[in-house]
């Protein structure tokens, strides 16, 4: 049972991966071949994937809403619900901005300052005394030890090279890109006292999210983009 349990841990995260990779690489193409903006692609994202939540939706077995509210706890909330989409719209523009003007590399690599960056808010939080039962100074030094404050100092320095030799290095994308990572984060931050455990909850979400986010971005597309 471990080893089945095993080898579908290690087949979802390869899909999810190449996945990954090959959405990275046609949005980069895209971007080259069509006059099409990020924010015209962060719509499109998020409306196929509220659309591919609800038709997976269909073939998982229902629990009642009341269910997913309580063991959701504090994402039953609506307005709290729409804070995580305005902060997942955000990032996900950013990060098309950061791949529109920036090489995969340097993306790729800017992207890796989002762990970093969520210790940072947490430690933050732990200071402001914002710590709840899912982050306490415990967790914390659990979770940032000495070895992995050393990784994250090589990540951070790694990146500055690479950018700052980046032949095609691009002030404007690099900007995009950081504010891509701090909003990135800033959405972890909201989402880690998610206890959904189920398949279906976790999909529930993903389609109210990425509704929300449609309609949050469709207006500042209407006023704001003015190419396809």
């Amino acid at each position: 049972m471990s080893l089945t349990i095993h080898r579908r841990f290690v087949l979802n995260y390869s899909l999810n991966f190449l996945s990954a990779i090959l959405l990275i690489y046609v949005s980069k193409w895209l971007f080259r071949q069509y006059p099409i903006s990020s924010l015209t692609l962060t719509i499109i994202n998020c409306f196929l994937s509220g659309l591919f939540a609800s038709i997976i939706l269909q073939f998982l077995p229902k629990i009642s809403i009341k269910n997913i509210q309580t063991s959701t706890n504090r994402l039953k909330s609506l307005f709290h619900l729409f804070l995580i989409s305005i902060s997942f719209s955000a990032f996900i523009t950013f990060s098309n901005l950061s791949l529109q003007y920036n090489t995969i590399g340097t993306y790729q690599l800017i992207k890796l300052q989002v762990p970093p960056t969520l210790m940072f808010i947490e430690w933050i939080q732990l200071k402001l005394k914002l710590n709840s039962s899912i982050l306490t100074k415990e967790k914390f030094s659990q979770d940032y030890s000495l070895s992995i404050l050393l990784t994250f100092g090589i990540i951070v320095f790694g990146t500055l090279v690479n950018t700052y030799s980046d032949l095609y290095f691009h002030p404007l994308g690099v900007i995009y890109a950081c504010l891509s990572v701090i909003c990135n984060a800033l959405y972890q931050t909201m989402v880690q006292n998610d206890k959904a455990s189920s398949i279906y909850e976790r999909t529930y979400f993903l389609q109210n999210q990425t509704i929300i986010s449609t309609f949050i971005l469709v207006p500042c597309w209407l006023f704001s983009d003015s190419s396809f």
